[in-house]
């Protein structure tokens, strides 16, 4: 039996989700300091596989891996807030992830060994995974606010896309896109991929912008500062006084 060819297709999604985590995690080998991402290209990774397994799946066999791929999804869910979480110096609050990850595993086992409900089983793991991603989300806000575009853009679509991962079932009931042939390729399978890949496209792109500037930052701040005093070095203070002898007459105030 030959396999659909439209499945193959799909499987793009999946292989590009691996590459962009093996690119993190390039990316971290170049620059040591920057520890959360491996958290997230795990979080890439582990998704990536899980969505590619249930594609590879026939519908059939989807509720006899619920749970395993359950596990895949929750812990890549958390993986990226931990990724998340660790950018901005903050708990990922892995006890309560623990405890939020076991009752929705139970729910998965239940809904589909003891009671076979494809939505049900849908509704539970969004709403885990959503509140697995949002677990660090009080605390960045409080603790500390975006400052520059980029991280004000990479924090609110990381809260939007954990907001839709939430609803996203209920979104689609409210379209009329559940439908019970077919799982695997109804619409909401489709829409779940397409913004998923949106997604990880948008944010490693913030991610790595996000990276590369506070490099550069750090590397400008170890060029212009003096290890033992932290004050300005002589190149520094000479690049911060042109302007001030550049201009005759110029106010102190405005140097």
């Amino acid at each position: 039996m030959s396999f659909p060819i439209d499945r193959l297709f799909l499987l793009i999604i999946p292989a590009c989700m691996l590459l962009l985590g093996c690119t993190l995690v390039g990316c971290w080998l170049v620059q040591r300091r920057h520890r959360y991402l491996p958290w997230v290209a795990g979080s890439y990774a582990l998704v990536g596989l899980a969505l590619a397994w249930q594609t590879l799946l026939p519908p059939e066999e989807l509720q006899r891996w619920a749970v395993f791929t359950g596990v895949m999804y929750l812990f890549g869910a958390w993986s990226f807030a931990r990724g998340i979480a660790g950018y901005y110096g903050v708990s990922a609050h892995p006890r309560l992830g623990l405890l939020i990850s076991a009752v929705v595993l139970l729910a998965l086992h239940y809904y589909s060994q003891v009671v076979p409900d494809i939505w049900t089983r849908l509704y539970w793991l969004n709403a885990g995974l959503g509140l697995l991603q949002l677990l660090p989300a009080p605390h960045i806000l409080r603790l500390r606010p975006a400052t520059g575009w980029l991280e004000r853009t990479m924090y609110w679509s990381y809260v939007l896309f954990a907001v839709n991962t939430s609803i996203r079932p209920l979104l689609s009931l409210a379209l009329g896109s559940l439908t019970e042939d077919g799982r695997g390729f109804s619409s909401y399978w489709l829409m779940m991929l397409a913004t998923t890949m949106l997604f990880v496209l948008l944010f490693a792109m913030l991610l790595l912008a996000n990276s590369v500037r506070d490099a550069l930052s750090a590397l400008r701040t170890e060029r212009n500062m003096d290890p033992l005093t932290n004050l300005l070095n002589r190149r520094a203070f000479r690049e911060a006084a042109e302007p001030c002898s550049a201009i005759p007459g110029s106010a102190p105030g405005r140097c």
